[in-house]
């Protein structure tokens, strides 16, 4: 009976999410109204507009309010398909939820906020909450016993004994061995996750955050296109850019925006309203494709 009282709050829920605001469409859901404590639930929040991928800009990061939850993943992705109406776009936040406690856990509605381009109208969509029931986690065995021979805490004490001289052997033998190399992050995502700590860290200061950016930007010419940028100006790393195997567009959009952050960085003239946001998400909009390519 609870969980089929759960299952209709989470309909009536998506029913009272179906609005739309300014052509978007929002819609969430959530794979499973009850769930082991063992287990894992996926969240999906699904925002859908007509028009390209730049008509709406997203400037700020989902973080979800939750009870007895928390997210152990969270992805983003958006596409576009052309339709017989023109063109749609979708862009899809995923959370994958893991308990925290056992009950009735929630999941608190959500404010994503937006704004219209190209006049940087700012708009907000909510979700509704959302209910699910987690069962009590498995215990551990209680025997007070081990085969009638010994107590459940003597046979734990000697299996810490064992592992303790396994792992010691373990150490004397990869002494002398040389430590792993850690696996090394793939540029375009080390990109994205340090534009996120420019975003807040410039706070809408257009020069503070193309300075960061153009730093950004070379070390990825480094890294990822193999471009010696030591000692050369911002015109010679383009140039060199140009030089590689990338399409014409993608040397375009790296060149214009190098050679722009290093103009701007120093540019005595106040920036137009929201363009640091503007910027900072057309610049994320690209290396999330370039990461979904790979």
């Amino acid at each position: 009976m609870t969980q089929l009282i759960f299952r209709l709050f989470n309909i009536f829920s998506l029913l009272l999410l179906a609005t739309t605001a300014m052509g978007i469409d929002l819609s969430q859901s959530l794979d499973k109204t009850s769930m082991a404590f063992e287990e894992q639930a996926t969240l999906t929040i699904t925002v859908e507009w007509p028009g390209g991928q730049t008509a709406y800009l997203f400037d700020r990061p989902l973080q979800p309010t939750l009870e007895k939850l928390r997210v152990q993943r969270f992805a983003t992705s958006v596409a576009s398909q052309v339709t017989a109406t023109g063109e749609v776009t979708r862009k899809t936040f995923t959370f994958t939820l893991v308990p925290t406690g056992s009950g009735t856990a929630r999941v608190e509605p959500m404010t994503i906020h937006y704004l219209a381009w190209p006049d940087s109208i700012p708009g907000d969509l909510t979700t509704s909450s959302m209910m699910l029931t987690v069962a009590a986690a498995i215990p551990n065995s209680t025997s007070t016993g081990l085969f009638g021979v010994l107590p459940i805490w003597g046979w734990i004490l000697i299996w810490v004994v064992v592992l303790a001289v396994a792992g010691f052997g373990v150490l004397l033998f990869l002494r002398g061995r040389k430590s792993p190399v850690p696996v090394k992050q793939v540029p375009s995502a080390e990109f994205l996750e340090k534009l996120t700590h420019l975003a807040g860290e410039s706070a809408g200061d257009l020069k503070r955050f193309q300075t960061g950016l153009y730093k950004l930007l070379v070390k990825f010419a480094q890294d990822q296109l193999k471009v010696d940028c030591t000692g050369r100006s911002a015109e010679e790393i383009a140039s060199a850019i140009r030089e590689t195997k990338l399409s014409e567009s993608d040397k375009e959009k790296l060149t214009g925006w190098l050679l722009r952050a290093d103009r701007e960085k120093f540019s005595p003239l106040p920036p137009a309203p929201g363009e640091t946001i503007r910027l900072e998400a057309e610049v994320r909009q690209y290396f999330e494709q370039m990461q979904m390519k790979k």
